[in-house]
């Protein structure tokens, strides 16, 4: 049924594309994508980076640590395009960095970050909590976050402890069937129902906060200080909720976080889209 409801996303998309008929288009998708869709598709309108030019990009490339390995392709329109400039392919590792952190540095709120109590409240409230834990491999007494894990989450916990040490991991996904933790300096892919990323080195989870700035986006006050030298806000999280909207869920920020793509990756497209493109309406306009 997931795939379906994929495709059929695809095919609504293509036909927005056929009816706007945009300039330029920045496509980005998983590694497995068709791609040949594009070209058969849109090719008769929009003129597709070459597949032979096509490449893996990631936020890790990009100086952050996290892994979100994509594909992007540049569309250009057959009639409103005069030329690209420069292509994606050489655009693109313009912008690799070296990353000098590690996910670790994500963890940066304290323990009493009002956010992050919020969402302790919210997890002692769960089923199953009250289960007594024992076995805990860490030569350490048990947080306040590692009790509020429930009876399935606290045995995958143990045994990501004793599989990866030194890494965090994702509590909700089998440690055996279906593992996913970081590297010893990596985040790993944040998927769609991320869960619980608890870092044993932390002995907590990462707010959901916490991981919408794996994504790039400067929640925190602090972040968006340093992004954009001021405070004027660049998404939503930057100004007060108003009242008629209530509280944010949490499942609802952890899954906009894994639908989301990295901010850096989706600016570094838009820079080859915008600065490296000549189009005939911008030309009228000079």
């Amino acid at each position: 049924m997931e795939a379906h409801e994929s495709a059929r996303s695809t095919f609504v998309w293509i036909a927005m594309r056929r009816a706007l008929q945009e300039p330029c288009i920045a496509h980005e998708n998983v590694t497995g994508f068709p791609q040949q869709w594009l070209e058969d598709l849109l090719g008769d309108i929009y003129n597709v980076d070459p597949s032979t030019t096509l490449q893996e990009m990631s936020s890790k490339a990009l100086g952050w640590a996290d892994r979100r390995v994509r594909h992007i392709r540049c569309l250009t329109h057959k009639t409103k395009v005069v030329e690209v400039l420069v292509p994606w392919a050489t655009i693109a590792p313009m912008f690799s960095r070296v990353c000098k952190y590690t996910w670790r540095d994500y963890f940066f709120v304290g323990h009493d970050d009002p956010h992050l109590l919020e969402e302790l409240e919210w997890a002692r409230g769960r089923k199953s909590v009250g289960n007594p834990k024992t076995g805990f491999l860490l030569p350490r007494e048990l947080t306040q976050f590692e009790l509020a894990l429930r009876e399935f989450e606290f045995e995958q916990y143990k045994s990501y402890i004793a599989r990866s040490p030194g890494c965090c991991c994702m509590v909700g996904q089998n440690a055996t069937v279906h593992p996913q933790t970081s590297s010893q300096d990596t985040l790993c892919t944040v998927i769609r129902n991320p869960h619980l990323i608890v870092s044993p080195e932390h002995g907590r989870w990462m707010s959901a906060r916490e991981l919408l700035c794996t994504q790039g986006f400067p929640v925190y006050p602090v972040l968006l200080q340093a992004a954009t030298s001021s405070d004027r806000p660049v998404c939503s999280f930057n100004k007060e909720r108003a009242a008629h909207h209530g509280p944010r869920h949490r499942t609802s920020i952890t899954r906009q976080a894994g639908d989301s793509m990295n901010v850096n990756m989706i600016g570094v497209a838009l820079v080859q889209l915008f600065g490296f493109t000549m189009r005939y309406d911008m030309m009228l306009r000079t």
